[in-house]
């Protein structure tokens, strides 16, 4: 059997030391491109090293936020700054709750009541199911965009905001205690024969299944990410285990 594997297995403990470990390992290589929109002719390309620091600022302002073991609604299209938040809540301790954008405002508000979301991360451009999904679950200032310019909750403020966390603390981010066996991700299923039932994962669960059967599958150098992010196949493929053997993740 070992004769068949493409490349060494490797574990990890936990995300956080996923990120470290894909810095140092694959440094100024391209981890993620994308272009804002498709017809432009400039690529945007994000090194693992820049994945890295956008994590642990992202990640030390959640901890600052006491992001802590709080369910934290992820809503939009496959992104950087999806990546980025969905590798920063985990690594902050946060438990993420990825859902589909495409349901209604009332099923969103519905299900994120249910999971008893405490932080709302979502794109712009679902404002309106986003203020219900807070009315119903009475988020408030816990609302953060994406993608947004004019919102005080962005990502790109509360990036800038950790980043300051994280120079004039580092401990905070290094030494965030993380249970790997405790509930790291709420999924929720598609529906079809009824309401979405929620399925509980933990960090432990998703890294050790893709430590297994990552070394027996073949990438390009690159890849183009098409698959909805919030399937786990979407999530744990796509966004882990391309990490751990180092693509290049062209957005589509």
């Amino acid at each position: 059997m070992n004769k068949q594997m493409l490349h060494e297995k490797k574990e990890w403990a936990n995300v956080r030391e996923l990120v470290e470990w894909a810095s140092d390992t694959y440094g100024e290589k391209t981890a993620f491109s994308y272009r804002i929109k498709a017809n432009d002719k400039d690529v945007i390309s994000v090194s693992y090293i820049k994945f890295r620091d956008d994590v642990r600022a992202l990640s030390s302002e959640l901890i600052a936020r006491g992001v802590d073991n709080k369910k934290c609604v992820l809503i939009g299209k496959l992104s950087y700054g999806w990546a980025v938040t969905y590798y920063s809540v985990l690594s902050a301790g946060g438990v993420l709750v990825p859902l589909d954008k495409d349901w209604t405002g009332e099923d969103l508000a519905d299900t994120a009541k249910k999971a008893g979301a405490e932080f709302l991360f979502c794109d712009e451009d679902i404002k309106e199911k986003a203020e219900k999904i807070s009315e119903a679950v009475s988020l408030k200032d816990s609302v953060i965009y994406l993608n947004a310019k004019e919102e005080e909750n962005t990502l790109e403020t509360l990036l800038a905001s950790g980043l300051e966390k994280f120079t004039a603390d580092q401990k905070a981010y290094f030494e965030k205690e993380l249970d790997t066996k405790r509930l790291s991700l709420l999924v929720f299923t598609s529906g079809t024969t009824g309401k979405g039932k929620g399925v509980m994962l933990s960090q432990n669960a998703i890294l050790s299944d893709m430590s297994d059967v990552i070394v027996y599958i073949d990438f390009a150098d690159t890849t183009v990410g098409v698959l909805p992010p919030h399937h786990t196949y979407g999530s744990s493929v796509m966004l882990i285990g391309h990490v751990m053997i180092g693509c290049e993740i062209y957005i589509s």
